[in-house]
């Protein structure tokens, strides 16, 4: 199948009437005292279960604090890991009965069933976003081989998304067949990243939702890995900052030389191709009502939250009084959408659903579901 293109502030009460493209914004409130107050130099992750129960994993630690009523942290619970140190923890998600967390660290996914570390397969593609389909751990992953003993040169399958199926990974949907050769010129790895990076979550149907980070392209897949629900915006176009040309960078120290006293001499000097893609999506999650609801960073540096409804084909938006500054992670819990900063010392906060269901939803401008047309006004 081939695949196309495909530290948190609040907003001032003045910037609200000086903005017009606030106005109607919703004021998200950050969370009680008692969770708000407690912080961490490191990444955290918001989650809930199938209840609505809400989660918060400190990723330095791998501590699970409980979200009670009243808005405040119930005692952490440790998941008890095979390594003493865990590794930076870039995402993790947690399986809707609420027993299994998906942790995706440096080069590696790990998972704890009831708090304990359980065994996976060892993976052969760079990891990159991690979900459940129903209790089935889903990987997506970028073209970049794990393994050192594979030929670079020798066109190869390269997966998009694993699944686990028994006691190893199967392709749920792949990329085309491309030379890792090639992926590693010229910036051209950079460029898959773009086009290819994903966030993932699996809905109450056992639908794997994917949504582009550099592009806002958002599918939705049968859990064989079927095509149902293409949804893009301006074409579904990756995001980039002006073209920046390689940049020649020395290898070695001015008093060194590479040449001197070796069988394999080395280069002087390498081009380093920088990463020019924007964040146009941050984060995504599968709602209690059926919606799929997306924190989408705007052109000006703020945020918005986008809503997809299946039933009326609709994909629209309200702003937010947030600065979009960095990653996060989002949740539908019971009796909110809670939104947590990457970092533990950025912010928490939560928009009641009834918050939402009042809000001044307005249709996303230049939005195709299924290549049909969704206007402005959103027929």
């Amino acid at each position: 199948m081939k695949l196309q293109g495909v530290a948190m502030s609040s907003v001032a009460g003045w910037l609200l009437l000086a903005s017009p493209g606030l106005q109607g914004a919703i004021h998200p409130e950050p969370l009680a005292a008692g969770a708000s107050a407690l912080e961490w130099a490191g990444p955290q992750f918001v989650q809930a279960n199938r209840a609505g129960n809400v989660f918060f994993l400190r990723g330095d630690t791998l501590e699970v604090y409980p979200l009670n009523k009243s808005g405040v942290f119930g005692e952490p619970v440790r998941l008890q890991s095979t390594e003493v140190a865990p590794g930076l923890v870039h995402s993790a998600v947690l399986s809707p009965d609420g027993d299994q967390w998906l942790v995706y660290t440096d080069f590696s996914v790990r998972r704890f069933v009831d708090g304990k570390e359980k065994f996976l397969p060892e993976l052969e593609w760079n990891p990159w976003a991690v979900a459940f389909l129903r209790d089935s751990p889903v990987i997506a992953v970028i073209p970049r081989s794990l393994r050192r003993s594979r030929k670079q040169e020798k066109l190869v399958d390269v997966p998009w998304f694993l699944k686990l199926a028994g006691d190893k990974w199967s392709s749920m949907a792949d990329l085309d067949r491309e030379s890792l050769a090639k992926l590693r010129q010229n910036g051209a790895l950079n460029d898959a990243i773009a086009e290819n990076a994903v966030f993932l979550t699996g809905d109450r149907e056992g639908k794997l939702w994917a949504a582009r980070q550099y592009a806002y392209h958002v599918q939705r897949f049968s859990p064989g890995g079927r095509l149902l629900l293409d949804i893009t915006v301006d074409g579904g176009t990756v995001k980039k900052k002006k073209e920046s040309k390689g940049i020649e960078i020395k290898l070695h120290g001015e008093g060194d030389n590479p040449t001197e006293a070796t069988r394999n001499p080395r280069s002087e000097t390498a081009t380093y191709f920088p990463f020019t893609a924007e964040p146009v999506l941050l984060s995504l999650a599968a709602g209690r009502d059926g919606c799929l609801y997306l924190l989408v960073r705007t052109a000006e540096g703020g945020m918005a939250l986008d809503r997809y409804d299946p039933v009326r084909s609709v994909l629209e938006r309200v702003p937010l009084t947030l600065k979009a500054s960095g990653m996060f992670t989002t949740a539908a819990g019971r009796d909110a959408l809670y939104l947590a900063s990457w970092q533990g010392k950025d912010g928490r906060w939560r928009i009641s659903w009834d918050t939402l269901e009042q809000a001044r939803w307005k249709a996303v401008e230049n939005a195709e579901v299924q290549g049909l047309k969704v206007d402005a006004a959103g027929d």
